[in-house]
C-alpha cells in the first residue's frame, strides 16, 4: 500500500509507536503493529533502491 508519506514521516510514525507515553487500552495491539512497522522500516533502510516490497512479501508475507 502507497502511502501520502514519505520516508522520515514513516520513520517518525515507527518510532512514535515505542514511546511508552502513550496511553493506549490495547497494549498488545500497538506491540504487534510496532514490530511490524519496524521490520517494514529496517528492510526499507536496508534496501534504499526501492526493492523492499518484493523483500516483505516473498520473505516476511508482508504486503506493502
Amino acid at each position: 500500500m502507497d502511502l501520502p508519506i514519505n520516508k522520515e514521516e514513516f520513520d517518525e510514525i515507527v518510532d512514535s509507536l515505542c514511546n511508552e507515553h502513550w496511553d493506549w487500552n490495547k497494549r498488545e495491539f500497538r506491540s504487534k503493529l510496532y514490530q511490524k512497522m519496524k521490520l517494514v522500516k529496517e528492510v526499507m533502510d536496508e534496501n534504499p533502491d526501492g526493492h523492499y516490497k518484493k523483500i516483505l512479501r516473498e520473505q516476511h508475507s508482508i504486503i506493502a
